[in-house]
């Protein structure tokens, strides 16, 4: 329907953009594949909101969500351990952690941290400037924090701002309670 659609005229396809979650992540990816295989040319944007990682952690990028789906692929992880993948997937990945330790002891489970990433998501949307990543050399960096190591510091927001030009892995803490974002205060090392 895409496809058709921008063959005729009536869509452009640098203003498509598809916001997905979960295993919908993956499905994006197909549609921006196959988009890209019918019409020649590449979707504007998915963002994917903690893509699914049963059945596509191990799979090669033409099985699931990659960065050449789309022009800009941004990618919310928030349930790496569970429900989401932890492999990068898009030009830009934010690793959402908790900044404040003493609230790992929050009941948040499976779910609710896979439903965090959309939460975090529509927050975004609503503060554009909010959310405020901190680029790492590897997952790991990420998932643990250990970016203010890394110079220069490379930041980027997460959401419709984020910077296409600022590609890799991004730190984004968060706190445990709405609204979440942290601005630039969150990535100053404590």
């Amino acid at each position: 329907m895409l496809a058709s659609l921008t063959n005729a005229g009536i869509l452009d396809p640098n203003k498509l953009e598809i916001i997905s979650y979960s295993l919908g992540g993956h499905t994006a990816g197909f549609i921006g594949a196959k988009f890209q295989e019918v019409t020649g040319r590449k979707l504007n944007r998915i963002t994917a909101i903690d893509p699914a990682g049963f059945c596509f952690r191990y799979r090669p990028p033409e099985y699931r969500l990659d960065e050449t789906d789309a022009d800009f692929v941004d990618v919310i992880h928030s349930d790496v351990d569970g429900f989401g993948i932890l492999a990068p997937l898009g030009h830009v990945d934010f690793y959402v952690m908790l900044k404040d330790a003493r609230y790992s002891f929050l009941p948040c489970f499976f779910v609710c941290r896979h439903l965090r990433a959309f939460q975090i998501w529509i927050k975004a949307l609503r503060h554009p400037d909010g959310f405020v990543g901190l680029r790492c050399k590897s997952i790991h960096q990420a998932r643990t924090g250990n970016c203010y190591h890394n110079y220069p510091m490379v930041t980027n927001v997460l959401g419709e701002k984020s910077d296409r030009g600022k590609r890799g892995i991004y730190y984004l803490p968060t706190t445990a309670f709405p609204p979440y974002y942290m601005g630039k205060s969150g990535i100053v090392r404590d």
